[in-house]
C-alpha cells in the first residue's frame, strides 16, 4: 500500500505543480475537486470498513469524519445568491446591484473554474470552488 501513497502523493504534487503555473482560477479548481473527491473518498472508506476519526483511525459505529467544509452543487440562482445578489425587486430603490446574477454565472460557465456539468447542458457550480475563487479575487469579487 505504501507504493501506492507515494504514487498519488506524486501524483498530486504534480498536479499541485501545474496549478501553481496556471494561476488562482487554476489553484481554485484543484481545490474544489480535491475537496470533492476527498469526500467521496472518505464515503467510500466508510463503507468499506466503517466510519474514520480525524486521526484516520477506522471506528466500528463511532462518528464519522466531518468535512470541514460542505460543498454542493449548487444552480445558477444559487451560485447568485452565494455572492450577494438580489433581484431588482429585493433592492432598495437606488441600491447597486452587488455579486453576479444567475444570467451572468450561465453566461460565464465555460470560463469558471468552478462550472460543473453532470451532463448534456446542464451546469452546476461546486460551492467550495465558488468561495475559493471569491476569495482568491475572482473577478475582482465585485
Amino acid at each position: 500500500m505504501d507504493g501506492d501513497l507515494c504514487r498519488y502523493a506524486a501524483e498530486l504534487s504534480a498536479l499541485l505543480e501545474d496549478a501553481a503555473e496556471r494561476g488562482p482560477e487554476a489553484l481554485c479548481s484543484l481545490v474544489a475537486l480535491c475537496r470533492l473527491y476527498g469526500r467521496r473518498a472518505e464515503r467510500a472508506l466508510a463503507a468499506a470498513v466503517g466510519p474514520v476519526t480525524a486521526e484516520g483511525t477506522v471506528t466500528r459505529g463511532g462518528p464519522a469524519l466531518a468535512p470541514a467544509e460542505e460543498d454542493a452543487a449548487l444552480t445558477a440562482t444559487q451560485a447568485a445568491r452565494e455572492t450577494g445578489w438580489r433581484t431588482a425587486r429585493d433592492r432598495q430603490p437606488g441600491e447597486r446591484p452587488a455579486g453576479f446574477s444567475a444570467r451572468w454565472f450561465y453566461d460565464h460557465a465555460r470560463e469558471l473554474p468552478f462550472a460543473i456539468r453532470p451532463g448534456g447542458r446542464a451546469v452546476r457550480f461546486s460551492r467550495a470552488g465558488l468561495r475559493a475563487w471569491l476569495a482568491a479575487g475572482g473577478r475582482d469579487a465585485r
